[in-house]
C-alpha cells in the first residue's frame, strides 16, 4: 500500500472471503487506499467461499472470475478507444 501513487493504472482486486494466507480485510483496505489515491477505475470483487489462489484449479467459480476480468479489460479498452477517438476528432478539426 505504501507504493500506491496517483499515476498507477486501473486495478481490479479479486479476493476470496475465506483466504487464510492474506486476510480479506487487507484486500478491502488496499482497495480503499487505491480508490482514495487514484483517478482511474478501481474494481473490487470478493468471492464468497474462495481460498487464496482459488483460480489455479479449474472450476466454475474460476471461469466466472476470468470472464469478469475479461469484461473489465474490455470496458477499459472501449473507454480508451472513445477517449482516443475524441482526441483524433479534435486533432482533425483543429
Amino acid at each position: 500500500m505504501s507504493r500506491v501513487h496517483a499515476d498507477a493504472p486501473p486495478f481490479f482486486v479479486i479476493h476470496g472471503d475465506r483466504d487464510t494466507l492474506v486476510p480479506v480485510d487487507e484486500a478491502r483496505r488496499f482497495t480503499e487506499t487505491l480508490r482514495a489515491s487514484l483517478r482511474v477505475p478501481v474494481a473490487y470483487a470478493e468471492i464468497p467461499g474462495a481460498q487464496h489462489a482459488f483460480e489455479i484449479f479449474p472450476s466454475l467459480r474460476a471461469t466466472f472470475v476470468v470472464h469478469g476480468v475479461e469484461r473489465f479489460l474490455a470496458w477499459l479498452y472501449s473507454a480508451y478507444l472513445v477517449e482516443r477517438g475524441d482526441a483524433d476528432e479534435r486533432a482533425a478539426a483543429g
